[in-house]
């Protein structure tokens, strides 16, 4: 029975953190720098990786900014982040 409890725990604990990551996703728009890249930081970002063509690009976490800009660059993409659900939901803010 208390391996019962500990699954239905496991799975509360599971959708909480669903639930959490789908409102980060819809809510994005409103967090600002640090939380999120800054339009300068992108600008940054672009500046230097436009200097490596073709090159292999690792993301550390589900950001769809940088997520975009990589894309745009045409760089092979390596994306880790803790959470799975995280990387989807970010997904749906990509360009």
């Amino acid at each position: 029975m208390l391996y019962n409890q500990y699954k239905d725990m496991k799975s509360m604990k599971f959708k909480a953190s669903l639930f959490w990551q789908e409102m980060l996703a819809d809510q994005w728009e409103l967090y600002a720098p640090s939380v999120r890249p800054s339009k300068k930081e992108i600008k940054i970002w672009e500046e230097y990786l436009k200097k490596k063509p073709a090159a292999q690009t690792l993301i550390l976490g589900a950001t769809p900014e940088l997520r975009d800009l990589v894309h745009k660059l045409k760089h092979q993409v390596t994306l880790i982040d803790l959470s799975l659900p995280m990387m989807i939901e970010m997904r749906r803010l990509m360009k």
